[in-house]
This record gives C-alpha cells, sequence and structure tokens, in this order.
C-alpha cells in the first residue's frame, strides 16, 4: 500500500484530494450583479392641408372647401436593466491533472432534468491544496482559472418587440388617408 492511499485512509488525516483520479466538492458561491440603462427619444410628425374655393357665374354664391389633418407620433423609451446571477450548492469535480507547482486541475460536469428543464453546469480549474478544508471542499471563488459554465433548456422564454418604423410609417398613411378623406368630404 503506498502513503498516498494509506494517508486517504488514515483516522488522523484529512481526507484531501492530492493526486489525479482524487475527487473534491466545490462549494459554489457565485453571486454577479450588473445594470445598464439607456434613454431614447423618437418623434415624427405627418401633416397635410387642403384648401381652395370653387366660384362662377352659374353659381349664386360662392362655395369653400377646406380640411387639415395632423398626425403626431412621439414616443419617449427609458430602458433600464438590473441584472444579478447568483448560484450556489454543491457539485463533485475530479482532478485531472497536476502543475508543477503542485496545484490540482479539477474538472467537472453534471446534468440534471427538472419538470423538462434540462440544467448543466460544467466546472474546471486549478485548486491550491492548502484552500481544500478538512471536509474535501473548496470554495468556487477559490479556483484559479475557473470555468463555469450553467445552461437551462426548456421552461418559459419571455420575447420582447420594440416598436419601430413600421408603426412610424403606419401612422403616417393613416394621417395622408385621414386627409385625404376630410378634403374629399369637403368637396362633397
Amino acid at each position: 500500500m503506498s502513503s498516498t492511499s494509506y494517508g486517504q485512509r488514515s483516522l488522523y488525516k484529512d481526507n484531501k484530494a492530492v493526486q489525479v483520479g482524487d475527487v473534491l466538492t466545490v462549494i459554489l458561491q457565485e453571486n454577479i450583479s450588473g445594470s445598464t440603462s439607456a434613454d431614447a427619444q423618437n418623434a415624427s410628425n405627418a401633416g397635410t392641408g387642403a384648401g381652395g374655393s370653387v366660384g362662377g357665374n352659374f353659381m349664386p354664391f360662392q362655395p369653400t372647401f377646406g380640411a387639415d389633418a395632423e398626425v403626431n407620433y412621439e414616443s419617449g423609451e427609458q430602458v433600464s436593466s438590473n441584472q444579478g446571477q447568483l448560484l450556489e450548492g454543491y457539485m463533485s469535480v475530479e482532478v485531472t491533472d497536476m502543475t508543477p507547482a503542485g496545484n490540482l486541475i479539477v474538472e467537472g460536469t453534471r446534468s440534471t432534468e427538472i419538470n423538462g428543464e434540462k440544467h448543466e453546469i460544467d466546472i474546471s480549474g486549478t485548486v491550491r491544496p492548502k484552500d481544500i478544508n478538512g471536509r474535501n471542499e473548496v470554495l468556487s471563488y477559490r479556483l484559479a482559472n475557473a470555468q463555469i459554465n450553467y445552461e437551462k433548456e426548456g421552461g418559459l422564454n419571455r420575447i420582447t418587440k420594440k416598436e419601430g418604423f413600421i408603426k412610424r410609417a403606419a401612422l403616417t398613411v393613416a394621417g395622408i388617408g385621414l386627409s385625404a378623406i376630410a378634403v374629399l368630404k369637403a368637396m362633397n
């Protein structure tokens, strides 16, 4: 029996990962937050007018007609986004290699499916043996060159649409159409 495997089973030593193939637990404590904000103002105007008179000797009075229509479209938009991500839990990883300085290269993957939602997490990084506690655990923020990837598939997706050019164009066409109707009514 080698001294390393004896140390792993000893009553007097901590059971810590020390070589390739050993497993240790990563305590996930990732708390990331950020915020963004943006202000945008948009305005467009469409106006039209018509005026005139019709006259002649055959009529005892002089009729006049006129029409006017105006469409204003203004949009004030404020976008504010606050995002926070909290990833907590436990995950086991395996020692896959060692650096010349004696640090442990670790990797692990975990995949679960809950109510049709697939959750997958991948972790890799470098751990100093002195950062491993007596219960063979290391905090995630103690991993050097950490790559922590969490993905979720399924569930509800939120879709947002922005108002834009099409809405402004439709309002402009509607304004011109209303003006034309007003002119035609005044002529009748």
